[in-house]
């Protein structure tokens, strides 16, 4: 007999491990930002919160993997209980695969985003330092 999986619990891993703490820092930096956005980081902050976001992503996976195994469950047997369940077990775990998909989505894009944040303070930083350089007469 086979065991039963246990419910995959997205986000969990977020809430109650590490990158609640180590994400702290960047969460109260963007909540302390002027309205209107405009916060700053440097790319170190933003290889860290990229980290995070691929770890909550490389979890999600996993848990789809459950999720398709709920919603793919079969009756033990040809009966009314059996189907019943199978029934609604099914159907939840079909509704738990989109929104489990919907949050890797979310993931990619916010991946997307930051990478995309970090080349652009990257390139602002390296235009700083030239500029610096060249209005210094090439002492930094």
């Amino acid at each position: 007999m086979s065991s039963i999986p246990q419910m995959p619990t997205p986000m969990i891993g977020m809430a109650v491990g590490g990158a609640v703490g180590a994400g702290a820092s960047f969460a109260a930096k963007a909540a302390a930002s002027p309205a209107g956005g405009g916060y700053e980081f440097s790319p170190e902050e933003i290889d860290n919160a990229i980290q995070q976001w691929e770890e909550l992503r490389s979890g999600l996976r996993d848990d789809i993997q459950l999720a398709r195994q709920i919603a793919n469950v079969q009756a033990p047997a040809d009966e009314p209980a059996s189907s019943m369940f199978t029934g609604s077990a099914g159907t939840s775990g079909e509704a738990l695969v989109e929104q489990t998909q919907a949050m890797i989505d979310h993931c990619n894009e916010y991946i997307r985003a930051l990478k995309r944040a970090k080349g652009v303070t990257e390139e602002t930083d390296a235009q700083a330092a030239q500029d610096a350089t060249s209005s210094g007469g090439g002492a930094l």
